[in-house]
């Protein structure tokens, strides 16, 4: 492995430290309300072409081909930004199952479950609506704040962008999962 990818690798160990304990989380809920919870392997329901953070598109890369650097398909001038496409299936998606699940970004890993969220002031529960049918009272062990993670996400992200490795790579702010190059 040659030295610009072991820093890559070095640069990504707090977003992988963030994402064991999201992880830890996501178990310890799915286990307390298991009956509840319809998502199993093979549920692609909501599985989407998504952009991502620079940091989860160099660490979901760096899981595709451990020894390159990123490479992403680049958008013509023509192409409409990945924001502005009509929904699509995720490209990582494969007779239902994902082909990147050890590195899928954070959205991929809490989908589903119950989400805190805050709007015009006021804090709303939001899930698949899959999940949580028949339930009418969630714990607090249920839940995850949804601001609270996507902030602790984003200041990671934003301290990986000031790693010099990384400054060199010319990442955009948002990277689409159609951009990747997706082995066959």
């Amino acid at each position: 492995m040659n030295e610009t990818i072991q820093n890559l690798q070095a640069a990504l160990y707090a977003y992988r430290q963030f994402i064991a304990q999201i992880d830890a989380i996501c178990r310890n809920i799915t286990v307390a309300a298991e009956k509840a919870i319809t998502c199993r392997s093979g549920c692609d329901h909501c599985c989407e072409a998504i952009g991502v953070l620079p940091m989860e598109a160099i660490h979901i890369a760096l899981y595709l081909d451990a020894d390159t650097l990123p490479n992403f398909r680049q958008n013509s001038p023509n192409e409409p930004a990945w924001d502005a496409l009509p929904k699509q299936r995720c490209p990582f998606l494969h007779r239902h199952l994902c082909r990147i699940y050890p590195a899928r970004p954070l959205i991929c890993r809490t989908q589903g479950l119950a989400f805190l969220v805050e709007e015009e002031g006021e804090k709303r529960l939001v899930h698949c609506p899959r999940n949580f049918q028949n339930m009418s009272h969630f714990s607090a062990s249920l839940l995850i704040d949804l601001d609270k993670m996507n902030e602790h996400l984003i200041r990671l992200n934003h301290r990986f962008l000031q790693q010099e490795v990384v400054k060199s790579l010319s990442l955009p702010e948002r990277v689409a999962l159609s951009a990747f190059r997706i082995p066959g």
